[in-house]
């Protein structure tokens, strides 16, 4: 075995390690169906074992246990599903399915619901902490329904705006509503009470839709404008700047992997869920699609699966942009003999889970991806799951020789203006003059 680099970590003393989840989306028709409950959807379930690997299709809910469903929303061991019941008038409800760690209960709970023609067409929704729902109409802003009862009974909300999302913010303070025009409405919210509204513009952008929250800015795409957007929040989650971050035809829902990773985006009349990882320099990279088969409405994710026992991220020198589903090995060694061999695949934002046949003992872990020169790093191993792990590498080992060299910098000038993987060394999805320059600025390494 090569040289191993005086690296010594202690797994075991980190949180717990990341485990799978699953993505849950309604099929949602676009425009109002009134009483064709023929072609209510219901809702489709995706599995992944890591942000921006495979999705596997799993069994979703029936259409007959719903009533048109558009919005979705995870909170408290529960997927809340807001029903448009065709945006038909004096209609619309939210069903509540228990979640047991890997599947939904067989028949939701009705949590709400209106009979007045003012609140008709439930579209998306979000649950404070205290257990309290928003709940988007087509043209009646928001309402707020507060546990308990059988259903929750109505307690108030905003008026006379065409929402299509409410989002409350993590200290209940502040609900931010998003409409059919080019900009969300924020209102003040205490008990029972919403106040001071205004209406935040986003420029290029039409007819907002779901809205996901990550690192302090919430996200959304516009049906009309084709176009993903971010909307960066103060420290009192109040809307100050936003900004426009790619094209997308006609998306309607968005939703993260639980790190934060992977963007999903499903499309309204586009029978696909499209997928985005975030790229070192912070920006978004196209990862293929999710066909479904059918129009898409609003999405939910939800933690999953079995913890691998050790999780981490790779931190690769130079990398600009991702290297996510490159192919990574992964050696135990216990001293001059080998354990055993891990053939895993990198997960957005450059992470990675990893399951070793031993739990106990003093290792040394050897990681090898696309062109990183191999790193070895010593362990504890334990039963435990944790997570945490930083493992940094050197760049440019095209060939994977275990050394960059001559050969590596004719490798990228052969794949040089495509998009040829291994010669990516930067993870920018493109083969040029900024790879060659990497390579030669690690030229001369060699790997632990």
């Amino acid at each position: 075995m090569q040289k191993l680099l005086a690296l010594s970590l202690l797994i075991g003393v980190t949180a717990a390690a990341n485990a799978g989840y699953t993505l849950f989306v309604a099929e949602t028709q676009s425009g109002s169906l009134g009483g064709n409950t023929a072609a209510y959807g219901g809702l489709q379930r995706y599995n992944f074992t890591i942000a921006g690997g495979a999705a596997m299709a799993g069994t979703g809910v029936a259409a007959a246990q719903l009533s048109d469903p558009s919005g979705l929303y995870y909170a408290n061991n529960k997927l809340y599903v807001a029903n448009r019941h065709g945006n038909t008038l004096g209609q619309g409800s939210v069903k509540a399915f228990d979640w047991d760690g890997a599947n939904l209960s067989a028949v939701g709970t009705t949590v709400a619901t209106s009979t007045s023609s003012s609140y008709t067409g439930f579209h998306g929704l979000t649950v404070a902490s205290d257990g309290k729902v928003y709940v988007s109409t087509v043209n009646g802003g928001s309402r707020q329904f507060t546990p308990p009862g059988s259903p929750f009974p109505d307690t108030g909300g905003t008026s006379f705006y065409a929402a299509r999302e409410a989002w409350i913010s993590p200290n209940g303070a502040v609900l931010i509503e998003s409409g059919i025009g080019g900009s969300v409405r924020v209102s003040d919210v205490s008990g029972n009470t919403f106040s001071n509204y205004t209406d935040f513009a986003i420029p290029g952008i039409s007819a907002v839709h779901q809205l996901a929250y990550r690192d302090g800015a919430l996200y959304c795409a516009g049906f009309n404008s084709w176009t993903v957007h971010r909307i960066n929040l103060d420290a009192n989650y109040k809307p100050v700047s936003s900004t426009q971050l790619f094209g997308l035809q006609q998306g309607i829902g968005v939703g993260f992997s639980p790190d934060g990773n992977e963007m999903y985006v499903s499309g309204h009349t586009t029978n696909r869920i499209n997928r985005y990882v975030v790229g070192v320099d912070g920006n978004w990279y196209g990862n293929g699609v999710i066909a479904t088969g059918h129009n898409m409405g609003y999405v939910a994710v939800i933690p999953t699966g079995t913890p691998q026992r050790i999780s981490g991220r790779i931190a690769l020198g130079g990398l600009v942009g991702t290297i996510h589903n490159s192919p990574m090995t992964v050696e135990v060694w216990n001293g001059p003999t080998l354990v055993q061999t891990i053939n895993t695949t990198v997960g957005a934002g450059s992470t990675f889970e990893i399951n070793p046949s031993e739990t106990s003992g003093n290792r040394t872990l050897v990681f090898q991806t696309r062109a990183g020169l191999r790193k070895a790093v010593n362990v504890t191993l334990q039963p435990t799951p944790v997570s945490g792990m930083v493992v940094n590498m050197l760049n440019g080992d095209v060939d994977l020789s275990g050394e960059v060299d001559a050969a590596d910098i004719d490798l990228v000038i052969a794949n040089f203006g495509g998009s040829n993987t291994q010669s990516d060394v930067d993870g920018t999805q493109e083969v040029d003059a900024a790879d060659i320059d990497l390579v030669i600025a690690y030229f001369g390494s060699v790997g632990g």
